[in-house]
């Protein structure tokens, strides 16, 4: 049977206004994926350029799950993971990022063959060539998952669970999920002879920096209270403000100092806030907590 042979790989691409980045990320996915036995799954974040529509009628291959709204990285990817769970009950889930180019022809059969070759193994990424403007290229090896491009046994998610809402709309999530898996016991492993191309920052590119500063600084927060101690929380974020502050390339005229210091203290308090609900969400609702502080940062960033 196709099944014993070819384990069912559902692939998840989580988008958000990114119908050019979709044309090259599905093209290329579905000219060179032999795999004989995947499905590609777009989940779309609330996107108002049309993106649902792009892919319906160039790709009717793919599946799509439109939702409402932008529900940021961690809970676009769950509604995702458990709809296809729910729906497929695959062996494996990849999560693929909509800037993704594939390249070569075997790459999803060698990633299942490296997770099929271990009972332990986990998770399995590729190597990642990034392309990010202004900088130059650069391959990545993670021995940990990101999820650029990584395919995971569903098991994984039962064990450990799926990506942490609180990390919203996105940064760090990743280190998050990663230090949980390592945690359980799992395997990460690399493919040095599969590579895919990353056209980086593409997305966040989209967002006024100010705000991706005040996300970052405030997710940073939150991971380190939860995983460091408190001489690592302060070095990393005092480092995080001097290059911020300090940095050339940060202080043209049209960027607002004043503005970037406010958020760079409201990320800290922030996230801060949220650690404090984490480490008493044993007798709380957690995701009731969640929403209200989503609006809290939210607020933040509309006045």
């Amino acid at each position: 049977m196709l099944g014993s042979k070819y384990p069912l790989v559902i692939i998840i691409i989580l988008n958000w206004n990114g119908k050019k980045l979709l044309k090259t990320c599905l093209s290329s996915l579905f000219r060179l994926t032999a795999y004989p036995n995947y499905k590609v799954i777009v989940v779309d974040n609330g996107s108002t350029d049309s993106s649902v529509e792009f892919v319906k009628k160039h790709f009717p291959k793919a599946d799509i799950l439109a939702l409402d709204k932008n529900y940021g990285f961690a809970e676009g990817n769950n509604k995702g993971i458990k709809y296809v769970l729910k729906k497929y009950s695959p062996k494996y889930i990849l999560l693929l990022s909509n800037d993704i180019k594939i390249v070569q022809k075997d790459w999803l059969g060698k990633l299942v063959r490296t997770a099929e070759s271990n009972k332990k193994i986990g998770s399995v990424c590729p190597i990642e060539i990034s392309k990010k403007p202004l900088f130059k290229d650069k391959k990545i090896i993670s021995s940990t998952p990101w999820f650029s491009c990584c395919l995971i046994k569903s098991k994984v998610f039962f064990k450990i669970g799926l990506l942490d809402l609180v990390f919203y709309p996105a940064y760090y999530e990743d280190n998050d999920f990663a230090i949980r898996f390592k945690k359980s016991g799992f395997l990460s492993v690399h493919r040095t002879d599969c590579s895919i191309i990353h056209y980086a920052c593409q997305t966040s590119s989209k967002i006024d920096f100010d705000k991706i500063f005040f996300f970052r600084v405030k997710n940073k927060t939150i991971y380190l209270s939860r995983y460091s101690n408190l001489f690592k929380l302060i070095y990393s974020l005092s480092r995080s403000f001097l290059y911020i502050f300090i940095n050339p390339k940060y202080l043209s005229p049209n960027k607002s100092f004043f503005r970037r210091f406010i958020y760079f203290f409201q990320g800290i308090k922030c996230g801060l806030i949220f650690h404090k609900y984490y480490c008493n969400k044993l007798d709380k609702d957690y995701e009731e907590i969640f929403r209200i502080m989503i609006k809290y940062c939210n607020s933040l960033l509309t006045t």
